[in-house]
């Protein structure tokens, strides 16, 4: 298991709500973009199963630090990352876990200096409460991301590596408050004032989700039908 802790970011501008039926059982899922989140050569190292990762992919000529292979905008990775963790921070005390994200379109972009920038999407179940509704006023601003999971193609007896935001072991760094809070205890008792209000949130959020999907459904409605052969070209 590879932890990413807490680190500032750009949570993507584009979103976008799915729904589909599985055995019955209406699942929603939402997507989001993670952008610019940089990674250190340990980190990347250690993302990449290879601790000479970094020394393939950067030179360094008289203490200059350049990517080897300039030509290339980012390398994208061939496989996703399947049950990961991802916890958001945003404004003075909001936060918000995934708990079972797919992350895909996983892309690293080198940069002058030696570090590397990940960015990829994120797809969950959507968490149905006020904090969604926060988080979806958040998206094309920074947040702060800690990413937990497994890295593309690792086994799953790996010894836990974790790192901070300079690429120290946690072990061996102090706490400095970046820690993620404990597990939120979901059994809690509603007065009737507070069910109403929940129950009215669950709503907003819910005609928020599905108006998304229903801007995704028109934007594959007006993709122009493919042209037949021999057919003339409108203008």
């Amino acid at each position: 298991m590879l932890t990413l802790n807490r680190r500032l970011c750009d949570l993507g501008g584009n979103q976008s709500s799915k729904t589909r039926d599985k055995d019955g059982e209406t699942i929603r899922t939402l997507t989001y973009e993670i952008e610019n989140y940089p990674l250190d050569e340990q980190e990347l190292n250690a993302f990449l199963r290879d601790p000479h990762a970094w020394r393939w992919m950067y030179s360094d000529v008289n203490g200059e630090i350049k990517p080897v292979q300039t030509c290339f905008k980012s390398h994208e990775m061939r496989k996703p990352i399947e049950s990961a963790y991802m916890g958001l921070w945003y404004g003075m005390s909001g936060y918000i876990a995934f708990t079972e994200c797919k992350l895909t379109k996983i892309k690293l972009a080198c940069q002058d200096g030696g570090e590397t920038l990940l960015s990829c999407k994120v797809t969950t179940p959507p968490i149905l409460n006020e904090t969604l509704a926060e988080l979806f006023e958040r998206f094309g601003a920074k947040v702060e991301v800690e990413i937990r999971g497994e890295p593309p193609g690792a086994q799953q007896d790996l010894p836990l590596n974790t790192f901070g935001a300079k690429g120290a072991p946690a072990t061996e760094s102090k706490s400095n408050g970046n820690q993620a809070p404990p597990p939120i205890d979901k059994t809690r008792v509603l007065s009737p004032g507070q069910a109403e209000r929940e129950a009215e949130t669950q709503r907003q959020l819910g005609e928020a989700l599905r108006g998304l999907e229903k801007q995704d459904a028109e934007k594959v409605d007006e993709k122009p039908a493919p042209r037949k052969r021999g057919e003339p070209r409108a203008h």
